[in-house]
């Protein structure tokens, strides 16, 4: 079999779990993605559009688009959120349960 028909067969077939990863991006997604993109938080564009932050971002940076200004200000003044306990710190030894 010449090497270039496994990579043909390959790439014909994707792998499609429950939770959306491996899908490609419908013309409705990316549509929803362009409009979300530049001005909703992250976890509320992956609630939306049904797809991961990582695959947010590479697909939003493959079309050019580029975030508010004021949404990256909001996120980087925020505390940030543990992921274990999912509180936000406040400051040192007090945390905010939002």
């Amino acid at each position: 079999m010449p090497a270039g028909c496994w990579l043909t067969i390959f790439s014909e077939v994707m792998v499609v779990r429950k939770d959306g990863i491996g899908r490609r991006w419908t013309e409705q997604e990316v549509a929803l993605l362009t409009e979300l993109y530049p001005l909703t938080p992250m976890p509320e564009m992956e609630a939306k559009v049904g797809k991961t932050a990582g695959q947010i971002k590479n697909k939003a940076t493959n079309l050019g688009l580029k975030r508010d200004q004021s949404i990256l200000g909001q996120l980087a003044s925020s505390p940030a959120k543990n992921p274990i306990t999912g509180s936000r710190s406040v400051s040192a030894g007090t945390t905010d349960e939002t």
